[in-house]
């Protein structure tokens, strides 16, 4: 997959909106619709997103700092159990983000 988003821009990172409409889809905007359908349901989930690397770089939601989405597909990962599978680059809390309203 082409990657899809600048991973140091959070604020500039599309809608969900914009990634269904233009086809963006890569693992990253994947993890970000993933986040923003969390956010939407409810504004004060504990979720941050983490950049991680392993074989590729990407972005995962990371949930009340215990459980990953993303990572694996269909399954929701503890993050105590994957975290020496990649190594996190950096740590993206959700204020950082472009909010939707």
């Amino acid at each position: 997959f082409p990657v899809t988003i600048d991973y140091y821009t959070p604020q500039e990172w599309p809608t969900p909106w914009e990634i269904l409409f233009h086809g963006t889809f890569c693992p990253s905007s994947i993890s970000l619709l993933i986040y923003y359908t969390l956010i939407l349901k409810n504004p004060n989930t504990d979720i941050e997103m983490i950049l991680v690397e392993d074989e590729d770089v990407y972005l995962l939601p990371l949930i009340d700092n215990q459980f990953v989405l993303n990572y694996e597909l269909g399954t929701v990962n503890r993050y105590s159990d994957i975290s020496t599978e990649f190594k996190v680059l950096k740590h993206i809390p959700k204020e950082t983000i472009k909010t939707l309203t």
